[in-house]
């Protein structure tokens, strides 16, 4: 089946390839911490991102291969409107001070382990989504020993290994340059709620907020970083050529167990119970 998968997505920009995990136990514990067998997913080495195939999805030719052509349409989407900045030590606080908009900073815990690259993806997805509504920005918090300081002195974050963690700061102006060290607030509690959940209703949040806001103020449309770049007289409409369509997002995470129905809840569900003293 997976050969036949190979064979039909040839001609798309999707390669298809296996691992064998007995004999490969590194690239399948270390570098994406496979938890059960089969895991399918997509990933994107230049851009680090991944997504998973859920195992509560059905397994066979034509979803898989409909899956795999949806996530390369998302992804190209993502890789042209994007414009998620990777901030360091060196840069944060003008990162965050330079653009004066909602910030949204997701701390990782390195660039290579599977939950990381699952959280770069969704924060490419937010930053798509908002153009230039807000300013959104990863940090490699194990790239070096400034960065290190950053996470966990100045943004006191858990020690690692920890998952994604995730702050948002308000709009700042020039005039206190300090703040964003010690500044932000968790966005959420990944213990709570799914981060890619909760990155859902920050997009929605973050876009009604602010969206007539901007148009008021410079008139967002749907180009790159959100704004649609002046024409000259002497140019023509076919430099400027619009944005590819936007895709549904494919938020990606941890997938949830399967809920329980209202009325169960061992020793037979409730219209049983209440039926028995009837």
């Amino acid at each position: 089946m997976w050969k036949a998968v190979a064979a039909e997505l040839e001609d798309s920009d999707v390669e298809v390839g296996a691992v064998n995990c007995e004999l490969n136990s590194k690239i399948c514990g270390s570098w994406f911490d496979v938890p059960s067998y089969p895991t399918i997913m997509m990933l994107n080495d230049k851009w680090g991102t991944q997504q998973i195939y859920h195992k509560h999805q059905e397994k066979a030719l034509e979803p898989l291969t409909t899956w795999a052509k949806q996530v390369a349409a998302e992804w190209q989407y993502l890789f042209t409107q994007s414009n998620m900045l990777i901030l360091e030590a060196s840069n944060f606080t003008e990162g965050i001070l330079s653009t004066n908009k909602v910030t949204v900073v997701s701390f990782v815990d390195g660039f290579d382990c599977s939950s990381c690259k699952t959280a770069k993806t969704n924060m490419l997805r937010l930053s798509a989504s908002l153009g230039d509504l807000a300013t959104i920005a990863v940090v490699n918090c194990a790239k070096d020993e400034a960065s290190r300081e950053l996470c966990y002195t100045n943004q006191s974050l858990p020690r690692p290994p920890h998952s994604a963690m995730t702050k948002i700061w308000p709009r700042y102006n020039s005039t206190n340059r300090t703040l964003p060290l010690v500044g932000g607030e968790l966005l959420y509690n990944s213990n709570e709620i799914e981060p890619h959940v909760a990155l859902q209703i920050t997009e929605r949040a973050i876009r009604m907020t602010l969206a007539s806001q901007e148009k008021d103020e410079k008139g967002l449309s749907g180009s790159k970083g959100g704004f649609e770049k002046e024409k000259d007289d002497d140019e023509e409409e076919d430099d400027f050529p619009p944005p590819p369509p936007k895709p549904p997002p494919m938020w990606n995470g941890p997938a949830r167990p399967a809920p329980l129905a209202w009325d169960s809840g061992g020793g037979g569900g409730r219209r049983e119970r209440i039926a028995g003293r009837i």
